[in-house]
């Protein structure tokens, strides 16, 4: 059946060639009732107008006659046979992981309380909100005003989230002169951080003002980047500003120019002014959802799920209609509901016939059955992670060795690092990152793996197993993100994410301080 966020417009046929012979059961069928109504028994009875007069008094009881069911039964099963098709087969775990990279307007028209407390809480609230409904994806923000810059990458660490968002407000934005579109340069940001990422990406612009260049910085990216949304934050009649510091400098008008962002939908890119009710929120999360299925849609890594079967629940009734004198159905019956439901492997065998082993595997895998969905399912990527959470991490490595991708270097080496085989998971981890240099999840593990060898190696003089109490909580197939302990600050240029967290952590000042700081010096080229 079409789930939620799945569109009937995907609809096509994995085997189209069975189709034709719908065109030779239509052929074959006007054939058939050209010859009945002609030489119909009555004909030979009665007189043939008479005979004429009755055929046709009765034509609407014969459009359900065994011949018609026939056809009908014969047509549905050619089309279940073309394998019709709307969605892809993708794990559980990964139908709604995309990245959202939220795009924040910061002037100081956001102090303004037209919306309670006042736009800059309110949309962070929002923004907040929004994260929880999706909490398989990776989001990062970008703040603009007379100048962009990037808060917080694309990521799932809510900890390093809820660290730099709050204090995200207006008087950390440099004050300098604006001589282009701040948000046309914000967008370049989004776009240049969705790049590589593995990932479907999302924008979402948050705002409440909209100048001529900023117009046109959004319909020139629309063009080539659909996969936008627009909230808009305020009313048109502007308020007064609310918890700005006295000195902060004033906007020349705190209305938000709603005819600019009606002309904007009207252009077809997808704007709506953030509601005091959940209406906002549901209405980003369809748009993020559709275009993960799209993005996934589009994507050869997956396979489409043959949802043909589906019609053997209309071709159920039209043969019982068909055996109408239920001498068969009646002997037939009862014998297929016994075998079905008494005999273990006939209906093993029965449901081998309605569903590809890849679909059991996933009703197994959906069942938290991960031994039983390792065993069915065929797909490298799927057996390796449905072994891996069975913690059957010998047979998940095996399976992972098959798939050539940056996940399946990467789970390879989570595997790998589980069977405490360092070596072999650094080389992994590093083929991961070769394939896909965003893939932050494996810097991350690497490091912690590598500190573990080190550490081995440091305490006993050469590579040793570690003992059976080692945590490896930080390896996740779902890619989140460890916590590993810095014991000597570098550069925060070549620290990967976990590192750079706990830097920042030790850092004698407040991350307001810090956000204002890093903004003053890329706004000056620093």
């Amino acid at each position: 059946m079409v789930g939620e966020g799945e569109k009937m417009s995907d609809l096509h046929f994995l085997r189209p060639w069975w189709l034709a012979g719908i065109v030779v059961l239509v052929i074959a069928a006007l054939i058939a009732h050209r010859r009945q109504s002609r030489d119909s028994e009555w004909f030979s009875v009665i007189d043939p107008k008479l005979a004429g007069a009755l055929v046709h008094q009765h034509r609407g009881q014969r459009l359900l006659n065994r011949l018609n069911i026939l056809w009908l039964l014969l047509t549905v099963g050619l089309i279940a046979m073309a394998g019709p098709s709307w969605h892809k087969q993708i794990p559980e775990g990964l139908r709604e992981k995309a990245a959202v990279m939220v795009v924040f307007a910061n002037g100081t028209s956001m102090y303004a309380g037209d919306v309670v407390p006042n736009r800059n809480r309110a949309a962070k609230a929002k923004i907040d909100a929004l994260r929880q409904r999706l909490p398989q994806s990776s989001f990062g923000v970008i703040a603009w005003a007379n100048t962009a810059h990037l808060v917080i990458p694309l990521t799932q660490n809510n900890e390093f989230f809820n660290l730099f968002m709050p204090p995200l407000e207006p008087d950390l934005m440099p004050v300098t002169p604006r001589p282009e579109s701040a948000l046309r340069a914000a967008l370049a940001l989004a776009d240049e951080g969705s790049k590589n990422n593995g990932q479907p990406v999302n924008i979402v612009v948050v705002t409440d003002t909209l100048s001529s260049l900023d117009d046109a910085a959004l319909r020139a990216f629309y063009t080539h980047f659909p996969a936008l949304e627009v909230l808009v934050v305020g009313t048109k009649a502007g308020g007064a500003l609310r918890f700005a510091p006295y000195n902060t400098f004033r906007p020349g008008t705190t209305q938000v120019p709603i005819a600019a962002f009606d002309a904007l939908k009207q252009a077809g890119i997808p704007v709506l002014s953030m509601t005091t009710d959940d209406q906002d929120l549901n209405w980003l999360t369809d748009h993020i959802r559709n275009s993960v299925r799209q993005s996934q849609n589009e994507s050869n890594r997956w396979r489409w799920q043959d949802s043909g079967y589906w019609l053997v629940l209309l071709m159920l009734p039209l043969a019982v209609m068909l055996f109408r004198r239920l001498s068969v159905a009646a002997v037939l019956f009862p014998l297929l509901l016994s075998t079905t439901f008494w005999a273990p492997q006939a209906k093993a065998d029965w449901n081998h016939l309605w569903w590809t082993p890849d679909q059991l595997g996933q009703k197994a895998m959906n069942n938290k059955d991960y031994p039983a969905a390792a065993t069915l399912y065929t797909d490298s990527y799927r057996k390796g992670r449905a072994y891996y959470l069975a913690k059957e991490y010998q047979n998940a490595a095996a399976a992972f060795h098959n798939v050539d991708s940056a996940e399946g270097n990467f789970y390879l080496a989570n595997s790998l690092a589980q069977l405490q085989q360092y070596q072999a998971a650094l080389h992994y981890y590093a083929q991961a990152l070769q394939c896909d240099p965003t893939l932050l999840a494996a810097k991350t593990n690497a490091a912690t793996v590598k500190a573990i060898l080190e550490e081995t190696q440091k305490k006993q003089g050469k590579r040793q197993r570690a003992d059976n109490h080692t945590d490896f909580s930080f390896l996740k197939i779902e890619q989140q993100h460890a916590k590993t302990k810095n014991e000597s600050p570098r550069s925060a240029k070549n620290m990967n994410d976990s590192e750079l967290n706990n830097w920042m952590s030790d850092v004698d000042t407040s991350p307001k301080e810090m956000l204002k700081s890093l903004f003053i010096l890329q706004s000056q080229g620093g």
